[in-house]
C-alpha cells in the first residue's frame, strides 16, 4: 500500500486531468484547481476585459464622463471618485476659498494661520482674532 497511485485532480472547467494545478483567482469565482489552458483562457479574460473602457460618471453633477475631460481623485479635494472638468474647477475654488480665508469672518489669511482645536468642530483654519475669541469661550 505504500507504492499506490495517487488520485489525479480534474480540471473545475473542462475536466481534464491535471499535471499542474492552477490555483483561479477570487474574482472568478472557481472552486478547484484549473489546467495550464483554462487558466491561460480565464487570464485572457480577465485581463482583456479589464481594459476596456468604462463608463464613468462625474462624481458631483451625475455627467457621463469621457477620458479628455476627466479629473483624477484628489486628496486635497476629498473626492472619491472621478469628476468633469467643471466640477473640478468649482471644488478646488471652494478648497482654496477655505484654506486662503478664515472660516468665521471671511478675512483674507496672511502668513500666519490658526488651525481650530478639535473641540471646536470647525472645518478650516482661523485669523488670529477669531481664534481668541474662539480660546476664551
Amino acid at each position: 500500500m505504500i507504492f499506490h497511485k495517487k488520485n489525479r485532480e480534474r480540471c473545475a472547467v473542462c475536466g481534464k486531468e491535471i499535471q499542474h494545478k492552477y490555483r483561479p483567482m477570487d474574482e472568478w469565482t472557481i472552486n478547484g484547481f484549473l489546467c495550464g489552458d483554462c487558466h491561460l483562457d480565464k487570464m485572457k479574460e480577465f485581463y482583456i476585459e479589464g481594459k476596456k473602457p468604462k463608463v464613468e460618471n462625474c462624481e458631483l453633477c451625475g455627467k457621463n464622463l469621457e477620458s479628455r475631460d476627466t479629473y483624477e481623485l484628489h486628496k486635497g479635494l476629498n473626492l472619491s471618485s472621478r469628476v468633469c472638468a467643471e466640477c473640478f474647477e468649482i471644488k478646488r475654488k471652494e478648497v482654496d476659498k477655505k484654506l486662503e480665508n478664515c472660516i468665521t469672518c471671511g478675512k483674507k489669511l496672511g502668513f500666519f494661520r490658526y488651525n481650530p482645536r478639535r473641540e471646536w468642530n470647525i472645518d478650516g483654519q482661523l485669523c488670529r482674532k477669531c481664534w481668541s475669541s474662539h480660546n476664551m469661550k
